[in-house]
């Protein structure tokens, strides 16, 4: 029978294989199991994940989720004998100990992936063709029901054009006189967006991960 939770886990602190693929996990907390060296959760539902407490971990199999966070900063990326965290298509941060390294080594990422060292070069992978400037921003990102856009500075006329992945337009804004753009994601399904945003000759695109 399939499960939806893994409850009692964190009091098996010596744990050192963890096999729970194809389930329906929606949440998995291998935080206290710092003995873990090899953990294979395949197949499952989890949108986030973070190992990075398992810092003897050399095996990871997340293959096959609906990851938008994956933390690998464990201080031990240098043994791990094999990664894998392909078709999870909300994935667009993998956050590693040294992401050079891991793009030579770690092919099994979906193309949509990419290795970081921190959250400040992923936040800066979801902004392109910026011309507002380098106080442009864009926080929380992945984004719970609300984000914000930081202009930098007041603009007149602001238009806001979001996106799914699929290149439909789902909502339009306009807002004025402000340096800042509340975004409300609430009635949006999970998943990646693209907001263009617009100032007279200025614009930007955000690459916007909702969970």
């Amino acid at each position: 029978k399939n499960i939806a939770n893994l409850t009692g886990i964190e009091d098996f602190t010596a744990l050192t294989e963890l096999y729970c693929s194809s389930n329906q996990l929606t949440s998995l907390d291998v935080s206290t199991n710092t003995a873990l060296t090899q953990l294979s959760c395949g197949n499952n539902q989890l949108s986030t994940l973070d190992v990075s407490t398992n810092s003897v971990l050399t095996y990871l199999w997340s293959a096959n989720n609906q990851l938008v966070d994956l933390d690998v900063r464990n201080g031990n990326n240098l043994n791990f004998s094999y990664f894998n965290s392909t078709t999870n298509p909300n994935l667009t941060c993998i956050l590693v100990d040294d992401a050079s390294w891991s793009t030579t080594n770690w092919a099994n990422i979906d193309a949509a992936s990419t290795f970081v060292n921190n959250e400040t070069e992923c936040m800066a992978l979801s902004v392109e063709n910026n011309t507002f400037g380098s106080e442009f921003n864009v926080y929380p990102n992945p984004s719970f029901g609300d984000s914000r856009i930081q202009l930098g500075e007041t603009y007149n006329k602001v238009s806001i054009s979001i996106f799914n992945v699929l290149g439909k337009q789902v909502a339009t804004q306009t807002h004025n006189n402000t340096n800042v753009v509340e975004l409300n994601t609430q009635q949006f399904t999970s998943g990646i967006y693209f907001i263009k945003v617009q100032s007279g000759v200025k614009e930007a695109t955000i690459k916007l991960v909702v969970k």
